[in-house]
C-alpha cells in the first residue's frame, strides 16, 4: 500500500524507481548491524533485528526464570524498564574483581532457532563495562557493555541459536577486569532481558 490507501497498514514511502525504500531499510540494518557487531561496535537498533517473531522479556521480578546470586541490592531509582506498579525497578550489585554476585535470565523458547537477545538497564557515570554470558546452543559467549554510555533503550547482545526449553540463558556477572572500577562505587544493572522481536502488541481492533 503507499500513503493514499485506506489500509491500516502502509509504507512511509511510495514505489520509487522499482523499489520501496522502507523494505529496503530493514535488510540494509540487519547486514550493517551484523558486520557493525561483528567488529566490536555497541548497536542499539531502533527497530527489532532479524526476524524473530516468537518474543520473550525477563524483568527483574519474574520469579522463577530470574535468578540472583550472591549480594544484589533493590534500586529506588523511577527510570528502569517496567510498568509503574513494580516493586523492584531494577537490581544492582558491587562491581568487583572477582565475581562475587549474578544474574541468570532463564526463559522457555518454544522453538528451536536463531533469536536476537538484548538487555535494557539505565546508563549512569557509576556503570562499567558490564559483562553478559549468553547460553547457546555452541556453548557460552562473553559481551561487554559500557553502560556508562549507552543505555535506556535495548541494547543488542547478538543473534544465538537456542534449542528449545530452558537450555538458553543470559547472565550478568559482577566481575569488572579494571581494578579502578572495583572501588565500591561502580555497579552492574540486572534489568531486563530480551529474546526475540515479537509480531508487536499494537491492538487495531483486528
Amino acid at each position: 500500500c503507499d500513503n493514499t490507501s485506506t489500509s491500516l497498514w502502509f509504507t512511509q514511502r511510495p514505489l520509487l524507481f522499482g523499489i520501496v525504500e522502507d523494505y529496503g531499510n530493514i535488510d540494509q540494518l540487519n547486514l550493517f548491524a551484523d558486520v557493525a557487531w561483528r567488529m566490536g561496535a555497541t548497536i542499539v537498533p531502533l527497530r527489532p533485528l532479524g526476524n524473530q517473531p516468537i518474543e520473550r522479556v525477563l524483568d527483574n521480578t519474574h520469579g522463577t526464570h530470574v535468578r540472583f546470586d550472591g549480594p544484589w541490592y533493590d534500586s529506588t531509582s523511577g527510570m528502569y524498564y517496567g510498568t509503574a506498579h513494580d516493586a523492584v525497578p531494577y537490581r544492582f550489585a558491587i562491581a568487583e574483581t572477582t565475581e562475587t554476585a549474578r544474574a541468570r535470565y532463564q526463559p522457555y523458547l518454544p522453538k528451536t532457532d536463531f533469536y536476537p537477545v538484548y538487555t535494557w538497564v539505565r546508563d549512569g557515570v557509576d556503570r562499567v563495562r558490564q559483562l553478559y554470558r549468553i547460553r547457546h546452543a555452541g556453548g557460552i559467549s562473553e559481551i561487554r557493555v559500557d553502560h556508562r554510555r549507552v543505555g535506556k533503550g535495548w541494547v543488542f547482545l547478538g543473534e544465538y541459536y537456542f534449542r528449545q526449553g530452558f537450555d538458553a540463558y543470559v547472565e550478568i556477572s559482577n566481575f569488572v577486569d579494571d581494578p579502578a572500577l572495583a572501588d565500591g562505587q561502580h555497579v552492574v544493572i540486572a534489568d531486563a532481558i530480551r529474546f526475540g522481536n515479537g509480531l508487536g502488541d499494537v491492538s487495531r481492533g483486528g
